[in-house]
């Protein structure tokens, strides 16, 4: 997806979720969570897949440190930490770990 197109998404989601009541936005966190600890095994692994091609590219060291699998593992735990509470963290961007 170009990033234009991603930023167009991004700013009517974000005007959808503003206007979503607190309990269904809990619900939906709550999924998230669930899911990310489901595939997280396979999150890594895709990751790793990515930090290595990255480092074959030749990508600026700034580029690469941004994500690399050690960092993600514990974003992935900062977000189940988050989507256990989701109404205390409803006006936090946390989900910006991954």
């Amino acid at each position: 997806m170009k990033p234009e197109k991603l930023a167009q998404a991004a700013k009517k989601a974000a005007h959808i979720i503003a206007h979503t009541p607190t309990e269904q936005k809990d619900k939906a966190l709550l999924a998230l969570g669930q899911l990310i600890g489901e595939k997280k095994a396979y999150l890594l692994l895709e990751n790793k897949k990515d930090v290595e091609a990255a480092q074959k590219a030749g990508l600026a060291g700034s580029l690469k440190s941004r994500g690399p699998c050690r960092r993600n593992s514990q974003g992935l735990e900062e977000t189940e930490r988050v989507a256990s509470r989701p109404h205390e963290n409803s006006h936090r961007g946390d989900l910006c770990y991954l």
